[in-house]
């Protein structure tokens, strides 16, 4: 067969270019768009608030009352979260369906009796959850060419907390699932609910504070509390050095 059978004439390769050209992009959906609230500076707070209220209603859920009104706040950020990460379907419907677990097995908590595999159900969701939200986050935020602004500070906030609230549930699954795992002298750990305890355990050990009233005890439970301080550490160095990055690429007035 010779090469001139090979050869596509003009008139078909203008039509061919001219279909890929109008070829519809892939779908993408942002559903903070058509909820009102839009990616801004305005949308990021509201991720960081329910993320700082969640924190502190955590630290004093012993009345029922109490613990009501942080499942209420878990729904905020369960919201926010979907919003900040959803970018297309298959993203949305992942988000989505290990906050609505996570949300039914925190209800199922408070009214019926608790036990060993609706605690671990919460914690994976919880756990799957978090690590989602801060992961797509993480790469947003460090992956942005914009200039240094209110909304990226906020962006960038919110994933240290999350991490924090992250690495809580990992260990709280932890020793959930094998007794044992960690050392716990702290008065958190002598009262109910445990998860207060681990949500400090978490964040002292992010910032590496390291008071040892909670120690890990198991080979897997000192990875996570290293891998944790790493995380944390490393987390804080490489954003200040993108920020002034970016702060210095910015041109000058």
């Amino acid at each position: 067969m010779s090469g001139s059978s090979w050869r596509i004439d003009p008139v078909q390769a203008a039509f061919m270019k001219e279909s890929v050209r109008d070829k519809p992009p892939p779908l993408r959906v942002l559903p903070g768009s058509f909820l009102g609230f839009g990616r801004g500076p305005h949308y990021y707070v509201h991720l960081l608030v329910t993320l700082v209220v969640l924190g502190i209603v955590s630290a004093v859920t012993e009345r029922l009352a109490v613990r009501v009104v942080e499942q209420l706040v878990m729904a905020g950020v369960l919201i926010s979260g979907t919003l900040a990460t959803g970018r297309t379907p298959v993203q949305i419907a992942l988000t989505v369906t290990s906050a609505l677990v996570m949300f039914v097995a925190g209800w199922a908590r408070l009214f019926v009796p608790e036990t060993y595999w609706l605690t671990v159900v919460w914690l994976t969701f919880s756990f799957l959850f978090f690590a989602r939200v801060t992961l797509a986050l993480a790469w947003d935020i460090f992956s942005s060419r914009a200039h240094v602004s209110a909304s990226l500070l906020y962006g960038a906030v919110s994933v240290y907390l999350l991490m924090g609230f992250t690495f809580a549930n990992a260990h709280f699954l932890l020793e959930t699932v094998a007794p044992g795992s960690y050392q716990c002298g702290a008065p958190l750990c002598h009262q109910e609910p445990l998860s207060p305890a681990y949500l400090y355990f978490s964040f002292v050990t992010l910032a590496t504070v390291g008071y040892g009233d909670i120690i890990p005890l198991s080979r897997l439970a000192g990875m996570l509390a290293y891998m944790e301080a790493i995380a944390g550490q490393m987390y804080v160095a490489i954003l200040v050095a993108r920020l002034v990055g970016m702060q210095l690429s910015q041109p000058r007035d």
